[in-house]
């Protein structure tokens, strides 16, 4: 593997720049309780010489510059590059986007600017995810390498290699000590985050592994697999603590509760399933939908199932009991990625039409619906705290929209 390096935000290699608005906020008629945003492309000037980029139109000297024409409050443009992984730090100041170019892109959000542009891996990232302190990122790649590159200097840290086909996905413990690692080889890893060391090998599915999740405590990690089954494993001895079966199609998606007793799984079958975590007993299952589900969280306090599916639909559903709370619909149009606030009472979804829906899962209100991108949304991202969502697209952009302005309150003045 060739030796990762990091050009900063002046060197000559440039994936991407990004553009900040001070007050994106362009409001029609608000409709049922919930306000449409629409994206007024500018006019593009001449970009003979130029990389690209996508720059503000010109005011006129004697008029001020309208902040309305520009909902998403940055727009980041990859140019040839197409976006595959997002991840948004826990104090919601750095942004990290891989593609397909085998490239990290770390943007400043606070002040900004772009950082570094790392370059290590030799194919596509496939999945980013920051340290809790955000001092750290990992990027995993079909490549079949994890790299652990610093946040202030964007230079490679640690390099984990022992997975023999593509990482799937990573993950830090809560804690921080841990990164856990999926791989098509069919194979869990868990590493040493400082030193690199390998702690662990979890073997017993025999597919690919989608995903994994820690316990809030840190002490269980949970698989999902295609091979129709997830497992949860004990951290400390590296042991299988149960299997849950019951699926008959890939298990996408998984989630504990906030008690660390339950998880939620989420299958291409069209269910979403609650189990015991140390047992392994099925205890819930949710058939609420109609296609897929790729993607299921429990509610801040653990009493709601949240689950999204492609027949173009959220879900939220009683734990215990399974009984359907609320529907959320984006009107019979495809659903290609929805992402879920940290506590679950906000969950956002693209459409075939390319917008972003955002409702609040405790009502089921519409919060409001926000239009820019050109081709279809590939991934969604929450801030910790819920307030911004980043989006990236085929139309090579990545958007970040602070919802704290764009959603509508009804005694606020526009």
């Amino acid at each position: 593997m060739e030796n990762a390096t990091c050009m900063n935000s002046t060197d000559q290699y440039t994936v991407g720049m990004l553009f900040f608005e001070d007050e994106p906020d362009l409001y029609t008629e608000p409709t049922a309780g919930a306000v449409q945003h629409t994206e007024v492309e500018p006019e593009q000037p001449d970009t003979s010489g130029a990389q690209g980029a996508q720059q503000p139109a010109q005011e006129d000297d004697n008029e001020p510059a309208d902040p309305r024409k520009y909902p998403a409050i940055a727009v980041l443009d990859h140019q040839a590059s197409g976006i595959t992984s997002l991840a948004y730090s826990n104090d919601g100041r750095l942004l990290a986007s891989g593609s397909d170019e085998a490239v990290i892109q770390l943007w400043d959000v606070r002040n900004q600017q772009l950082l570094h542009t790392c370059a290590g891996h030799t194919q596509s990232i496939s999945s980013l995810s920051f340290s809790r302190d955000g001092q750290e990122i990992v990027s995993g790649s079909e490549d079949g390498q994890a790299i652990v590159w610093s946040t202030a200097t964007g230079q490679q840290h640690l390099q984990l290699g022992g997975h023999t086909n593509d990482i799937y996905h990573v993950t830090y413990s809560p804690d921080g000590t841990l990164i856990a690692t999926s791989s098509v080889d069919s194979t869990i890893r868990l590493w040493n985050s400082r030193t690199g060391e390998e702690v662990a090998v979890l073997r017993g599915h025999n597919a690919l592994v989608m995903m994994t999740a820690f316990s809030p405590n840190g002490r269980l990690i949970a698989s999902a697999s295609a091979d129709f089954t997830a497992r949860v494993w004990h951290v400390p001895s590296g042991q299988e603590l149960s299997r849950l079966r019951g699926h008959s199609g890939v298990v996408y998606s998984l989630a504990f509760s906030p008690d660390n007793r339950r998880i939620v799984t989420a299958a291409e079958d069209g269910t979403a399933r609650v189990w015991n975590a140390q047992t392994g007993e099925e205890l819930v299952t949710l058939r609420e939908h109609l296609g897929p589900v790729w993607t299921v969280i429990f509610s801040g306090d653990g009493m709601n199932v949240i689950s999204g599916a492609s027949d173009g639909t959220i879900k939220v559903c009683d734990s215990y009991g399974g009984e359907l709370r609320l529907s959320l619909d984006t009107g019979d149009m495809l659903v290609n990625a929805i992402a879920f606030s940290a506590n679950g009472d906000r969950v956002c979804a693209s459409a075939e039409d390319n917008s972003i829906r955002i409702w609040n899962t405790a009502t089921g209100e519409l919060l409001t619906t926000l239009a820019g991108h050109e081709d279809k949304i590939t991934h969604l991202k929450f801030s910790l705290d819920g307030k911004r969502v980043a989006s990236s697209s085929d139309d090579g952009m990545l958007r970040l929209w602070d919802l704290e302005r764009l959603i509508f309150q009804p005694n606020q003045v526009y």
